[in-house]
């Protein structure tokens, strides 16, 4: 599962990965994916296949969102 190896890769307590922003891609359209994601620390939930432009955008957002923190 992508969430187990995320953090596996960047555990949220550790205090390095702790502020970088994580966007969950998922083939799943329904909700539960989107909230097991949101609760696993994940920014961000897109849907495949996600367009270049729509993946920017949220990109934009999340890295601007992190430097609020």
């Amino acid at each position: 599962l992508g969430l187990e190896f995320a953090e596996r890769v960047m555990p949220l307590d550790t205090p390095e990965f702790a502020s970088v922003p994580r966007i969950c891609l998922t083939v799943d359209n329904g909700p539960l994916p989107r909230q097991v994601a949101m609760d696993a620390g994940f920014a961000a939930v897109l849907r495949k296949t996600v367009s270049p432009v729509d993946l920017a955008d949220v990109l934009r957002q999340v890295v601007a969102a992190s430097h609020r923190r």
